[in-house]
């Protein structure tokens, strides 16, 4: 499952999206990363501390509270739910390595999911949400 929330000023945070998929369906959408975006994001991710804290990014370990946009994965085993969060900073990090074939994919499978992008493409600036 992935949700993804912006924070509105004196509003709060305001929940953009909640996404449920099953392992299949995920493990298809992964293999169309290309090459160049895993091989990238590998050597990002061994460079980060992953060690999250509760409140804290993922991957860089900033506070969420200081955020304008997070984005969280949740899986579960049906017994256990594990939780990341992810910045702001961190997926703006994830967007610049990934390579023009992957975004297109990425775009490509939010417009289905959630419509053409003139209904939510202003909600998720600065960034874009990445379907992990």
């Amino acid at each position: 499952m992935e949700k993804a929330w912006k924070k509105y000023g004196e509003f709060g945070w305001n929940l953009l999206f909640d996404m449920a998929m099953c392992a299949d369906c995920m493990s298809s959408k992964q293999s169309e990363i290309s090459e160049e975006s895993r091989n990238n994001i590998k050597a990002f991710m061994a460079q980060q501390n992953l060690e999250a804290e509760d409140g804290m990014c993922a991957i860089n370990g900033k506070d969420l509270s200081t955020c304008e946009f997070i984005q969280g994965a949740f899986i579960s085993d049906g017994y256990f739910t594990n939780e990341l969060y992810i910045s702001d900073d961190a997926l703006e990090d994830l967007q610049n390595i990934l390579s023009k074939e992957t975004k297109d994919n990425l775009d490509r499978f939010t417009e289905e999911q959630l419509g053409p992008p003139g209904a939510w493409k202003d909600l998720f600036s600065p960034t874009r949400p990445i379907i992990f």
